[in-house]
């Protein structure tokens, strides 16, 4: 005899859960059960469509359904600050461009092609029409002295502030889409950074001590050339598909002394 079942066709929900995680965000599960199991197919293809996880189990002919949602609307916040060590030509120094003068360093570069002061100075005019003046004091002779032996660049930590966003595939607006290749003070940095509106979980309060000392170091230790600045300069961000339908989003922020000519501010 075969076997009879009473109720309705279309799937009916039997148990619903949601739970959260602050490292992969929020979770939901549904439990359907319907006799029509082609009905029930249908029913699953609409949460597969909104990127659903789905599990179809035929028992008696009766069809279980198993639904995981994991594309959760929220964002997960990861930052590091990185510092990694970085050569730079020496007659890019600022600490040498203070001590020796403009003039001598454009100069000096000019020298590196095996001409005395008098012809660089001669070649600088014959190429831009610009007049300057060598003066070959203390700190430029010792410079020259290391340029010489060959000690052209010098050694200088370069900082980047990495930001991680894990999001759904279903999120729109991101902060990472504003701003990109542009120079942030360091206040407009921390800004953006520590807004409660942009980041569940903000720049850690740690975090934001650290960048306040380097840069405060930086200006003093390393004083900024006219139409130079110490500047955050934000990155496009990369983006990559993660586990449970959702999306890392990387944005970098480097600092660095920024010609000001070069790049556009925020």
């Amino acid at each position: 005899m075969p076997n009879e079942f009473r109720g309705k066709s279309e799937p009916l929900r039997q148990r619903y859960s949601e739970s959260y995680d602050p490292e992969t965000g929020w979770k939901k599960n549904w439990s359907w059960k319907g006799m029509d199991i082609n009905a029930v197919r249908t029913f699953a293809a609409k949460y597969q469509a909104a990127g659903c996880a789905t599990e179809l189990t035929i028992v008696n002919a009766l069809a279980e359904l198993e639904v995981r949602d994991t594309t959760g609307e929220i964002t997960i916040d990861r930052w590091e600050i990185d510092a990694e060590q970085v050569t730079k030509s020496s007659l890019y120094n600022p600490l040498n461009i203070d001590a020796c003068g403009l003039d001598n360093l454009k100069i000096m570069a000019r020298m590196s092609e095996g001409l005395d002061p008098t012809q660089a100075i001669a070649a600088i005019a014959a190429d831009d029409g610009g007049t300057l003046t060598w003066t070959p004091d203390a700190p430029t002779l010792r410079l020259l002295d290391r340029l010489k032996r060959n000690e052209t660049d010098y050694e200088v930590d370069q900082y980047t502030l990495v930001h991680t966003t894990n999001v759904s595939n279903r999120y729109q607006n991101n902060v990472s889409d504003f701003g990109k290749g542009q120079l942030y003070t360091n206040a407009q940095l921390l800004t953006e950074t520590t807004d409660p509106t942009f980041w569940i979980f903000p720049l850690p309060g740690r975090l934001v001590y650290k960048i306040q000392v380097l840069y405060s170091d930086a200006i003093i230790i390393w004083p900024a050339p006219d139409d130079y600045g110490w500047r955050w300069l934000k990155s496009s961000s990369t983006e990559r598909s993660a586990a449970n339908n959702r999306v890392d989003i990387t944005t970098i922020y480097k600092f660095d002394l920024y010609s000001l000519d070069e790049f556009p501010s925020y």
